[in-house]
């Protein structure tokens, strides 16, 4: 690859695309493959990728004067290999790439020629409903609840929602930003400890029955102790709402059972 001016005989042969799942926002990958090139002194390959309604590139020649970048957002230097995925794509936009070679002593060739791909939009669930319950009052109505999405089987939550549950004691949401498929779930709530559930298939217009919350933890530290005490004890015989574990409208020794009974336990 002697020459700058070297047309770049790489094409693609296969572009695919699949979708993954990242903290909070969910986004593409795409995965793209190409011929490798026959020049003895090819050192490796640069992919340049961008966003746009339209093609990206306004030239032929990366690198050079005008051009740089040639429109496009982002260049990636992937080394000698004929195949490289790019993850974090945005979903429902249409990402442009070209692929261009460079030699040992840093010559680049022109762009291969351009494809696109349309990243899917994520369709969020819709219409769900989180049956609730806590320790003491038998319909946990009125209690304001978090909920976070976690990827199956590890701590990355994808999505989460908070609400007050109704007087039947369930979370009724309209929409919740996370695609159909299989979750984990922590639920939460104050003066309880955040409890877990695991492999939830969660799809739209579906129920899911949470754990029931333990309850006494006053100082929201997810665990239960002296600390929670000393917060209960100058609403003895009061209404206060934090103390008032059972919610019968008074703290008195049945909310200090309960967090008696859960001393020491620690939630998810």
């Amino acid at each position: 690859m002697k020459n700058k001016n070297y047309r770049f005989l790489v094409v693609f042969v296969l572009f695919s695309m699949v979708v993954i799942q990242a903290p909070q926002v969910f986004a593409g990958s795409a995965t793209l493959n190409w011929n490798a090139n026959a020049e003895s002194d090819l050192a490796g390959y640069k992919i340049y990728y961008g966003v746009s309604a339209t093609s990206p590139r306004i030239g032929t020649q990366p690198g050079t004067s005008g051009c740089g970048n040639c429109g496009y957002a982002n260049v990636v230097n992937v080394g000698n290999v004929t195949s490289y995925a790019l993850s974090n794509l945005t979903d429902g936009a249409r990402y442009y790439f070209s692929v261009s070679a460079y030699d040992t002593s840093g010559n680049e060739s022109l762009f291969s020629s351009e494809v696109y791909k349309d990243i899917p939009a994520i369709a969020n669930i819709a219409n769900i409903t989180f049956s609730a319950k806590i320790e003491g009052p038998s319909v946990a109505a009125s209690k304001s609840f978090a909920i976070r999405i976690l990827t199956a089987g590890t701590s990355n939550v994808v999505g989460q929602a908070s609400a007050t549950t109704n007087t039947s004691g369930n979370l009724v949401f309209s929409s919740i930003s996370v695609a159909a498929g299989t979750y984990d779930i922590i639920a939460s709530s104050t003066s309880y400890l955040a409890e877990k559930i695991t492999g939830v298939n969660l799809a739209s217009n579906a129920t899911i029955t949470l754990p029931r919350l333990f309850g006494g933890d006053l100082d929201n530290s997810n665990s239960i102790g002296a600390s929670d005490w000393s917060l209960m004890s100058p609403y003895w015989l009061t209404n206060n709402a934090l103390a008032d574990i059972n919610d019968d409208n008074l703290v008195n020794s049945l909310d200090f059972g309960l967090m008696n009974k859960n001393w020491g336990r620690v939630g998810k």
